[in-house]
């Protein structure tokens, strides 16, 4: 009889070359009763065939591995699970298959329970949230937050998923993440806020929706001491300049580590420049304080 987890080169199985042609049948036929089959088998990569038909989206083969019962905590050579693979390509589907999967058959073989398996972490300290929300992937959120994903897991860049939809301008995960109880105080290393990160980007929707849903003080500031108006300003975006000016109420003449205020960081660009322009027309009802209290 042959040996049906016999490897070729790359270390990988019949089970695992089936799955990447996305061939059901031969997928079928190798998980069937009859077959002596290894579904955990890893190849040089450590994939097993469940990584490879996530990855893929491939949803018919996905439910056909589970009824063989895989072990879904296995992490390939990057420690992606198979949650990390499905969430990073937006295979929403295949997401509800794996996560319930998880719950039906206690944790999927793996240890731990099916919130540790949710939650773990990537080489880079990612977890399957952190992916789909970096790669926009809405339903797979939803369904990552729905199953317990930790909203405020941070990673290796003490970035939390909330850091990540503001940089990435998803002012749609706010709503999602809020009602997860992300932490709005959560600071990266630089000692930024979810509105920090949004400023810096230009991301006005993300800040909206921020200011709507958290009790958010405007004039807090980073390691730095810089406010968001400050930040606004060193990055040049005049549209935030003016939102947080019009709409955000914040302090003209707060002052950073270095004592200056956004109207003198904004000097150096000349005159003419349109954050010059916006500042100087904000601070002209103040008369002379503001060149005061900038100098």
């Amino acid at each position: 009889k042959a040996d049906a987890n016999i490897k070729d080169r790359t270390k990988s199985t019949a089970l695992h070359l089936a799955t990447s042609g996305g061939h059901f049948s031969i997928v079928s036929q190798l998980v069937s009763d009859g077959v002596d089959m290894d579904v955990n088998a890893q190849d040089a990569s450590r994939n097993t065939a469940s990584h490879i038909a996530a990855k893929n989206g491939l949803k018919s083969i996905v439910s056909e591995l589970i009824t063989a019962s895989p072990d879904l905590s296995l992490k390939n050579d990057q420690d992606y699970t198979v949650l990390h693979c499905a969430s990073a390509n937006g295979h929403h589907q295949v997401l509800k298959l794996l996560l319930d999967a998880l719950v039906a058959n206690g944790a999927g073989g793996g240890t731990g329970g099916t919130a540790a398996i949710v939650n773990s972490k990537n080489k880079s300290g990612d977890t399957a949230l952190h992916m789909a929300i970096v790669n926009g992937h809405k339903d797979a959120v939803s369904l990552l937050v729905a199953a317990g994903g930790d909203v405020n897991a941070s990673n290796a860049n003490n970035m939390s998923v909330l850091h990540l939809a503001a940089s990435h301008g998803h002012d749609w995960a706010v709503p999602i993440l809020h009602s997860g109880s992300a932490d709005y105080n959560a600071r990266t290393k630089e000692g930024q806020t979810a509105l920090h990160l949004a400023v810096i980007y230009a991301k006005e929707g993300v800040i909206v929706q921020l200011r709507r849903l958290y009790d958010i003080n405007i004039e807090q500031t980073d390691a730095t001491q810089s406010t968001a108006l400050h930040l606004a300003v060193i990055n040049r975006h005049s549209t935030i300049i003016e939102y947080l000016i019009n709409e955000a109420n914040c302090n003209l003449f707060a002052q950073n580590k270095l004592n200056k205020t956004a109207y003198v960081l904004a000097k150096d660009f000349g005159r003419g420049d349109p954050c010059v322009n916006i500042l100087a027309k904000a601070l002209m009802p103040h008369g002379k304080m503001i060149y005061e209290s900038s100098k």
